[in-house]
């Protein structure tokens, strides 16, 4: 099993970590070596191995992670703290630490190198699982007669009593599988007992709270309804328009000349990206792929994150998590509208449009028994036809890819649905000739 040493900068919000930490390691003599920069003063040392799985619980119902990596985390005290990353395809996840968890970007690894980015500065936001452990929680401790007002921060499993936090714990487990005492809806729960409490200097926020005499069980209900709100997603950013804000403002305008393209799409288009440079050397092509999101969210952010682009061409590539129910049961109908409209704003913005192929899947891992491979062939069909009448370049990546079954042809993905190198290997030059016949009309 590979091991990985590691040695980073005080990150992870440990002692005023930078928000970015580009992190480059190399093989030695002991496995993996590196540092993360911009570097402060103090090292903090993570090895880490390989692992079969996640053991503190599930971050995502939507996707599971391509790689597992577990080990521990020593500071200059030589304190040894457990951690856990996840990364997902398209090369974004979590580390999870002691500290809090925290997004990593841009994970690559070959034989040479591996390379990924940490945000140290801000933890992981709260997501669909964390609203249904507050939820639960809030179910859990629904009246005085359960609540345990002596907490000690102790939480047998055969207790029939609840502090906050083993409220917290048992929904958590309940909902994940597993607990980690950073889990996003803890820390958010955390936060807001901290500003409730302002200046009443508690050493334990959430134990000190649970046991104030002055705290009713109306202050608990208030206290979960608030983070049910906090983490509502109508409320907070549902297409995640924050996601590429930044960079979009950091490439700007195309150069006199340039042909810009923007791949626009999910997880697949996530992953791709980081092939860009290796399958499109010296093309000015820019990756706007989101994991898990759906064609109305990609319709959201379409203006934002192509149109303001000003490129010659877009890719869209989007349908598979609508009817994987993401965000809720689509009709093939309302996929269809999506990309239409993706198509005419860009038609209006002068942008030469490629629709892809949804890609082949037999199953849904994180959602089985929805029996998408005739839904999606249904899909690509009208896809073909409208690109036919409306002018625009329809690439065809599911005759390539599929199986006899209509699903991934296993030596392309590992999981049925995100290829892998030697399947994005397969889309690149479909891709190419796409763009090039696109970039070719009037």
């Amino acid at each position: 099993m590979s091991r990985l040493l590691i040695v980073v900068p005080a990150l992870l919000a440990l002692s005023g970590s930078p928000a970015q930490s580009a992190c480059v390691f190399h093989p030695d003599n002991h496995g993996w070596s590196g540092s993360c920069n911009p570097t402060v003063a103090e090292a903090t040392t993570l090895s880490i191995a390989r692992a079969d799985s996640i053991t503190t619980g599930t971050w995502r119902t939507d996707a599971r992670p391509a790689v597992v990596w577990a080990g521990g985390m020593t500071d200059s005290s030589q304190r040894n703290s457990p951690i856990e990353i996840e990364v997902y395809t398209g090369g974004s996840g979590v580390l999870r630490t002691e500290a809090g968890w925290f997004a990593i970007s841009g994970f690559v690894s070959s034989p040479q190198e591996v390379r990924f980015q940490v945000d140290g500065a801000r933890e992981v936001p709260s997501g669909p699982l964390d609203r249904a452990i507050i939820r639960r929680a809030a179910a859990i401790l629904s009246s005085d007669s359960v609540w345990n007002r002596a907490d000690d921060r102790r939480c047998p499993p055969g207790a029939t009593t609840w502090s906050i936090y083993c409220a917290m714990e048992r929904a958590t487990i309940e909902v994940t599988g597993a607990f980690h005492h950073r889990r996003p809806a803890l820390e958010l729960i955390r936060d807001i007992v901290e500003r409730r409490a302002a200046g009443r200097n508690y050493a334990h926020r959430l134990m000190e709270y649970n046991n104030d005499p002055s705290t009713r069980l109306t202050d608990l209900q208030s206290l979960f309804a608030e983070a049910l709100v906090i983490t509502d997603p109508l409320r907070t950013d549902w297409a995640n328009l924050a996601r590429y804000r930044d960079d979009n403002m950091r490439i700007g305008l195309p150069k006199a000349g340039e042909q810009r393209v923007v791949f626009m799409g999910n997880s697949i288009t996530e992953g791709f990206a980081p092939y860009f440079a290796t399958l499109f050397p010296g093309k000015p092509y820019v990756g706007r792929g989101i994991s898990g999101r759906t064609t109305p969210q990609m319709l959201v952010r379409f203006r934002q994150d192509v149109i303001a682009l000003k490129p010659a061409v877009v890719v869209i590539l989007g349908g598979t998590n609508d009817i994987a129910g993401n965000t809720g049961p689509s009709t093939l109908e309302m996929i269809e509208d999506n990309l239409a409209s993706m198509t005419e704003m860009a038609q209006a913005n002068g942008i030469k449009v490629v629709l892809s192929s949804v890609l082949p899947v037999f199953d849904y891992p994180w959602k089985p028994g929805l029996e998408p491979a005739p839904k999606i062939v249904a899909l690509n069909a009208w896809m073909k036809a409208y690109a036919a009448r409306h002018g625009t370049i329809y690439l065809d990546y599911h005759s390539a890819m599929a199986d006899e079954r209509q699903g991934m042809r296993k030596e392309l993905s590992g999981d049925g649905v995100h290829p892998n190198e030697a399947g994005y290997r397969i889309m690149a030059p479909l891709a190419e000739r796409a763009i090039a016949q696109a970039l070719g009309r009037r």
